[in-house]
């Protein structure tokens, strides 16, 4: 066997094991064991995947590079990737200990203002949650809810609407891996992106009349066809076209509007959820989104490697974070 057939069988090897084995017979054997175990087969996985899949592994760092320049030197980009991997394969464990009562999983969980929480609660018009795609995102919103808050989720990658043409083994396993952390725990079914805005705007509106959490992915891309009002906004050196509307809805239900997010801390095995206090809505939808936005974007900057959008550059060419011209240049794995 040649070198090149020799790298080509152990790539396949490696997708494989990370899209098919891992998730979906792995994950399940070992999520519930303590959590030293559980985090350290994760860790071992990723590890697996940061050296197997060349493919992969070129992208987070073409996605480093661009996105931060120099701002890191090479050692610090290496760490960085590798990191990557296991981040994303830690967070498949965080979803399944979310199975049942949520425990497994909730008490590895560091809640920083928890108050706010509580306060939002007890003021009866419930709130709307900024986050993003960071350290175990379709975790985040599933872990307040098995905190004991009434949460709702708007998503539009975590549509389960759409899997009917699915072979029956492939949409069991499918929703066994993604359902779990999107459902789990969430007071009513995932709010759709892909309807109409006002239907939306409804939804989330009825939502915080029931004193539910509403949370919102900011790090999304806006699509062509949605008829909302886009604005553009600098964010990580760039300017990008994001959608306020939750500030819209907030201000007109008189619900406040925080920033939750979720990362990892350095032991790998214990998470850290941060609710911001509630932003202030004196200002105009555009600045009130803006400080939402610098919250996210100092949290991105302290944690990048937990950023789940490095994983390819054409996501990051989606939302204008990188241009054509950038996204189209060939490849090639280099670690200077």
């Amino acid at each position: 066997m040649s070198v090149y057939e020799t790298k080509h069988s152990l790539a396949k090897f490696a997708n494989n094991l990370d899209n098919f084995v891992y998730p979906r017979f792995i994950v399940p054997l070992v999520a519930f064991l303590p959590a030293q175990l559980a985090y350290g087969v994760a860790l071992l996985q990723g590890d697996i995947a940061f050296v197997l899949q060349r493919y992969r592994r070129t992208q987070v760092l073409r996605s480093i590079k661009l996105m931060f320049g120099d701002e890191f030197g090479l050692v610090e980009r290496r760490k960085m990737v590798r990191d990557y991997f296991c981040v994303r394969s830690c967070a498949k464990i965080d979803a399944m200990r979310l199975l049942g009562s949520g425990k497994a999983l909730t008490g590895q969980v560091r809640v920083i203002g928890l108050e706010h929480l509580r306060n939002a609660l007890s003021g009866g018009k419930g709130a709307i949650l900024y986050s993003a795609h960071l350290g175990s995102p379709l975790s985040c919103m599933s872990v307040i809810g098995a905190l004991g808050f009434p949460t709702a989720v708007v998503g539009r990658s975590w549509s389960f609407l759409d899997d009917r043409n699915r072979r029956l083994l492939h949409r069991l396993f499918y929703r066994l891996e993604r359902e779990i952390p999107v459902r789990s725990h969430l007071c009513e079914p995932v709010i759709e992106r892909k309807a109409a805005s006002h239907f939306i705007a409804v939804r989330v509106a009825r939502a915080l009349q029931r004193n539910e959490f509403v949370g919102i992915m900011i790090d999304h891309d806006v699509k062509q066809t949605d008829p909302s009002k886009p604005m553009a906004f600098d964010f990580l050196n760039r300017r990008i076209t994001l959608v306020p509307a939750g500030v819209t809805i907030a201000r007109m239900a008189g619900a406040p509007i925080m920033v939750a997010l979720l990362h990892r801390s350095p032991d790998w095995r214990h998470i850290v959820l941060q609710i911001s206090p509630p932003i202030s809505l004196e200002s105009d939808d555009a600045t009130t989104f803006r400080k939402c936005l610098d919250l996210i974007e100092d949290t991105i900057r302290r944690w990048p490697s937990q950023w789940a959008l490095l994983r390819k550059v054409s996501t990051l060419a989606r939302m204008g974070l990188v241009s054509p011209e950038e996204a189209s240049r060939e490849p090639r794995e280099s670690w200077a």
